[in-house]
């Protein structure tokens, strides 16, 4: 994993949302995390499929955010949890029923946030995680209730993990580069990528 992971935004008409994913794929981004808060499970898995047939066609890669189980319902590549939402019971049980096909098939991230034990040592007794996300960088109108931290070393989460990082949280043309400066390779960004005039800067620096 390098390079740009576009999470898309929150209450987009999926046609709409459609016509930006083509317009990043055009330009080159090949992994992609669909993100919807405010939707039923059904309307997540219709529009994630919807999203799954387009960015098949430019070999690229679809990860669905808090769903293994639509995940693995439509096909996508992967999945994406928050802490919280990896401790419920109803998850775990699906995790432990489906932990050999999901830990074999699929791509699997977590977020860590800013806590430095979990990043070190994410939670693996279920599922083998290809990557953690930490953060939030700067302040977020995707997180709304992330926190950034100010006195922390930002790059102290690459010496202390093992896997892959992430780094997730109002990254956007203005400081992408920052992030960039800390020696992380992987930045998650949402509005930041998804607006077409703020994008243009971030898509041609990985080009």
């Amino acid at each position: 994993m390098k390079g740009i992971y576009a999470i898309t935004p929150c209450n987009e008409e999926i046609n709409t949302l459609l016509e930006k994913v083509k317009r990043l794929l055009d330009s080159g981004v090949l992994f992609f995390q669909y993100r919807d808060k405010n939707l039923h499970k059904h309307e997540i898995s219709e529009n994630a499929y919807r999203l799954l047939e387009l960015i098949k066609k430019y070999d690229a890669k679809l990860i669905i955010n808090d769903s293994p189980m639509v995940a693995m319902e439509i096909g996508a590549d992967g999945f994406h949890l928050g802490l919280e939402d990896y401790q419920e019971k109803k998850m775990q049980n699906f995790l432990n029923e489906h932990c050999e096909v999901l830990n074999e098939d699929y791509i699997k991230g977590i977020s860590c946030k800013w806590n430095m034990e979990l990043i070190e040592t994410p939670p693996e007794e279920i599922i083998n995680w290809d990557y953690i996300a930490v953060g939030a960088f700067y302040n977020s109108a995707t997180k709304i209730d992330a926190t950034t931290n100010k006195t922390i070393e930002k790059n102290l989460p690459l010496k202390v993990s093992l896997k892959p990082i992430v780094a997730v949280g109002g990254i956007n043309h203005k400081n992408f580069e920052e992030v960039l400066s800390y020696g992380y390779q992987i930045l998650a960004i949402s509005e930041g990528i998804f607006s077409e005039d703020s994008s243009n800067k971030i898509v041609n620096y990985f080009k």
